[in-house]
């Protein structure tokens, strides 16, 4: 990967993110006019994440989750198609599936959790993917 930068923050300002991906996915780029642009940013919220997770086992695991997460999208696989993934191969193992992000999802710990479905907003040219 070029031209990515991955960010930790404390929480999403009004929003129960893990991660967050906000750039120009490689399937929408064009090999003569993507250049000279600042880089993807990958955000990870480090309370968010540690809030929903019960030892330090269970944070690296999160980490890991959205990192991949946010990952694929910067590749241009969409949420659905990533909760499609998670289901049926090997993508994620059963230790890693499925690949959610949002804070307000099933966490690994805390499998009594609601599941939310996420989606995302076009933000100037570039992609805001949750």
């Amino acid at each position: 990967m070029d031209n990515v930068a991955i960010i930790v923050e404390d929480e999403a300002r009004g929003r129960n993110l893990f991660g967050l991906y906000e750039g120009i996915p490689l399937t929408r780029r064009g090999f003569s006019s993507y250049n000279a642009v600042m880089p993807d940013r990958i955000t990870l919220y480090q309370k968010t994440i540690c809030r929903v997770c019960a030892n330090e086992d269970d944070v690296r695991a999160q980490v890991r989750k959205t990192v991949i997460h946010e990952i694929a999208h910067h590749f241009g696989i969409s949420d659905p198609r990533l909760d499609e993934l998670a289901g049926r191969n090997s993508f994620a193992s059963a230790a890693t599936a499925p690949v959610w992000h949002r804070a307000n999802t099933t966490p690994i710990v805390r499998p009594d959790a609601k599941s939310a479905s996420s989606g995302r907003s076009s933000r100037g040219s570039g992609t805001h993917w949750e």
